[in-house]
């Protein structure tokens, strides 16, 4: 689904809010890894605040 060539249709807010939350649910320090969660979870949070930018846009 593109509206113009190289300009995708962004998804639908709710599916992407629930891909967030399910990425949140599973997100949890590792001893192997601690920077890790660090990083997850500091993309989660652009992609929450890109989310309310297009919603306060009006998508």
């Amino acid at each position: 689904m593109e509206k113009e060539a190289g300009n995708p249709t962004p998804p639908c807010p709710l599916y992407t809010i629930e891909g967030i939350a399910a990425r949140l649910a599973r997100l949890s320090p590792s001893h192997r890894d601690p920077e890790q969660f660090h990083i997850d979870k500091s993309e989660l949070l652009a992609e929450l605040r890109r989310l309310a930018r297009t919603i306060r846009r009006g998508r």
